[in-house]
């Protein structure tokens, strides 16, 4: 988590009065970051106009969610050319997450390249595990909101869910149960790992305790129809599952092959048909 406080000058809000992005510096002299965009056009250069106009900066940033459309490229243009005005010696790279997203930002006019942001994936953390046997037909690590599309997993027998709760998700406590319950109703043979703290906010898991549960499971899949890159679609693949996802925008199938993964529609019988056909290979 970067504060940037060293920039801070008179005048400009303080790191305290705006929200924490997640951010690393990669260098000090010269500058040069990496960062998200969550709540952000521009990533950490949205929230450091602070740097003296005197400064080289380099800026890389990578999107949260996708912006394979024309609105979000031509929304993400406008604010980069009107903070190079304001910083012309500030550099915008953007790291897409998709070949579409880094030819559409490329074609505004903005420095792109393919870069999906779930490489970083920890191959020492999310790997297979000989001494866990595989309980579940499936596995689904997501959090509880309906753009997740958990019903589509109701065709499978054994299903096994890992959840929790973003920063900026609209879900509740009432929500979440309300969901948990109607699907355990539906589905007696799903299970929902994670607990629940005193404040009715879902316990995270650490990494290493997400990949034993993935160990748990034959097959992961991915339900959503857009997001962004998806971490639990490489932790999968890391861990030696293979996958079922449904056709999605966001960059999670980069890593996919017809040999370990299968793309089908979304709804219940072909999900579950595809996991039991990549369990018997």
């Amino acid at each position: 988590m970067l504060r940037h406080r060293r920039y801070l000058r008179k005048g400009y809000p303080t790191a305290k009065s705006q929200p924490a992005l997640q951010a690393s510096l990669l260098s000090d002299d010269p500058f040069i970051s990496y960062s998200g965009m969550s709540g952000t056009p521009l990533g950490l250069a949205s929230h450091m106009p602070l740097l003296p106009r005197s400064h080289r900066a380099w800026f890389l940033i990578s999107p949260t969610w996708s912006i394979e459309n024309n609105s979000s490229v031509k929304t993400i243009r406008t604010y980069a050319v009107l903070h190079r005005l304001r910083n012309p010696r500030h550099s915008l790279i953007f790291l897409s997450n998709t070949q579409a997203e880094a030819d559409l930002l490329n074609q505004s006019g903005e420095a792109a390249v393919l870069h999906n942001k779930t490489s970083t994936t920890s191959e020492y953390i999310f790997r297979p595990l000989e001494d866990v046997p595989v309980e579940f037909d499936a596995i689904y690590n997501a959090q509880l909101a309906s753009w997740k599309r958990h019903d589509l997993s109701l065709g499978i027998e054994r299903c096994a869910f890992v959840f929790y709760r973003d920063l900026i998700e609209s879900s509740t406590m009432e929500s979440e149960r309300a969901r948990i319950n109607r699907h355990r109703e539906l589905a007696p043979g799903h299970v929902f790992i994670n607990e629940f703290d005193s404040t009715g906010k879902p316990v995270r898991l650490a990494p290493a305790h997400v990949n034993m549960h993935l160990n748990r499971a034959a097959v992961g899949i991915c339900l959503s129809e857009i997001e962004g890159p998806m971490f639990a679609s490489t932790e999968y693949l890391l861990a030696g599952l293979p996958v079922v996802t449904t056709p999605n925008h966001g960059g999670r199938d980069l890593y996919l092959d017809d040999d370990y993964s299968l793309t089908v529609p979304p709804d219940p019988r072909s999900i579950a048909e595809a996991v039991l056909a990549l369990k018997e290979r």
